[in-house]
């Protein structure tokens, strides 16, 4: 493939969705780039603005932490993406909790009796764990959600 051809498949390819550099590097592989091509093109789209790993890390981020993504997990699928995140992700607390409650609302609102109670807390924390947080966090997240009725 050329170079022409490669540029504009790339190009399709961050069109979907915001991309690191190293998930274009394998995309380039995928595609059979030569090492010159792939440093030409990776520079191009630095060049023109297409490729920030600084820009993406940051979304990438809060995105993660919007859908309630422990720091650890979200450092580890930097990692994945072919970025290595230095700086410290600040669990917010509160943002998991309102997070855990937007999911499992209805839920918590229906149950009733000490069983469904101890379920859910099971749910809940499952889901957390799939989420990359530790037993102590998720023992401090819990204390903050209210399961009890008034």
């Amino acid at each position: 493939m050329t170079k022409d051809e490669l540029l504009k498949r790339v190009i399709k390819y961050l069109t979907i969705r915001n991309r690191s550099s190293g998930e274009i590097k394998k995309y380039l592989e995928k595609l059979g780039a030569t090492e010159t091509q792939k440093k030409e093109i990776l520079s191009f789209l630095q060049e023109n603005q297409l490729l920030d790993d600084e820009f993406f890390s940051t979304s990438f981020i809060e995105y993660k932490l919007s859908k309630g993504y422990s720091p650890k997990l979200i450092k580890l699928l930097l990692k994945e993406k072919g970025i290595e995140y230095k700086s410290k992700i600040e669990i917010d607390i509160e943002r998991i909790v309102r997070t855990v409650l937007r999911k499992y609302q209805k839920e918590i609102d229906n149950t009733k009796t000490k069983q469904e109670k101890i379920k859910l807390i099971s749910k809940i924390r499952s889901f957390l764990i799939r989420r990359g947080f530790s037993y102590d966090e998720i023992n401090e997240i819990l204390k903050n959600i209210n399961l009890d009725k008034n």
